[in-house]
């Protein structure tokens, strides 16, 4: 299983990977350009796994700059494994591989929303070391245009 971080000139891997594991969504559209801004952004990281040539599956994350901290932070946003990959240890893979940097750059917490509801995620998210951050306290307010 190759692990990697997909940046400038990787688009047609972002593409490809992306595509094909949101398959299942047909409301997700997969704009060119915009793949293009997020691998050459150095604070998104597009984190992909590839079992041979085949995608796998893939993670994002978006690095953010604190104003009382010199540290940044890092919110793990997504991570999308194919059904045939699942219980393999790649959302595992990608999560470590995520932590790597974060330690690399200096990052002074990473952090990732999630429903109770959603038992996969929190197991996956437990297994992998991360702590609840309260009991029943976390609120989350969304803004539309």
């Amino acid at each position: 299983m190759l692990i990697k971080r997909l940046q400038s000139g990787d688009e047609q891997l972002a593409k490809k990977i992306i595509s094909q594991v949101k398959l299942q969504d047909k409301s997700t559209v997969i704009d060119a350009e915009h793949l293009t801004d997020l691998c050459d952004s150095k604070d998104t990281y597009v984190i992909a796994a590839f079992d041979d040539a085949n995608p796998a599956a893939f993670l994002i994350a978006y690095l953010l700059p604190r104003l009382a901290e010199l540290k940044p932070m890092m919110l793990f946003y997504e991570i999308e494994v194919l059904e045939k990959y699942h219980r393999r240890g790649i959302g595992t893979a990608l999560i470590d591989k995520l932590k790597e940097y974060c330690q690399e750059i200096g990052i002074c917490k990473m952090w990732v929303l999630t429903n109770e509801s959603n038992i996969a995620a929190m197991k996956l998210y437990q297994s992998t070391g991360g702590k609840l951050a309260a009991d029943d306290d976390m609120v989350m307010f969304v803004y539309k245009d």
